[in-house]
């Protein structure tokens, strides 16, 4: 019932953003951020389970980018934690065989890197499993959008003997975050 997953959902992420946060934890967030140099950060979501043998649920939950100033940061980790129930990871753990609860979630805050160029890089092809080959996917900005699977990236298939680039499949582009 999607109607019902989806409502269900709300009111569990609206539960947990609401929830007052004990308050060494966001002491120890706060010191975290200003230990960072403050600044422009990101606030990601990893999922403990994030890839398994049997399944993968990474970009399931919330990331925050260019969050700046401490009480942004603490508001950002609540919203990652509240993520961990969107409605499609409700889904696919229930699709899974997951209990809700058995899966956690990590939330690393990073520096901002104001990057021309992103990617993502497998040490084996991902799909065959070929130990061969390296895949890189990458794309114009920061690297969001293509884990999100919002713009499709340019590939290159690599042979680890000899690092020569044995297939290159260049997307159209449009636009960059």
């Amino acid at each position: 019932d999607s109607l019902k997953l989806q409502e269900t959902a709300e009111l569990i992420k609206q539960l947990v953003v609401k929830a007052p946060m004990q308050p060494q934890t966001v002491q120890a967030i706060r010191q975290a951020y200003r230990k960072l140099g403050a600044g422009l950060v990101a606030v990601r979501s990893s999922a403990t389970a994030e890839d398994l043998p049997d399944a993968s649920f990474a970009g399931q939950q919330r990331t925050y980018l260019n969050v700046t100033g401490e009480d942004d940061v603490v508001t950002a980790v609540q919203g990652c934690w509240a993520s961990l129930f969107e409605p499609r990871a409700i889904f696919y753990r229930h699709q899974q065989g997951y209990d809700d609860f058995s899966v956690g979630i990590a939330v690393p805050v990073q520096k901002m890197v104001q990057s021309e160029i992103s990617g993502v890089m497998f040490t084996l092809e991902p799909v065959t499993s070929d130990r061969s080959k390296i895949v890189i996917e990458a794309i114009y900005g920061l690297g969001e959008l293509i884990v999100s699977g919002e713009i499709t990236p340019d590939l290159y298939i690599i042979e680890k003997d000899g690092f020569a680039i044995s297939d290159r499949k260049v997307s159209r582009q449009e636009r960059q975050l």
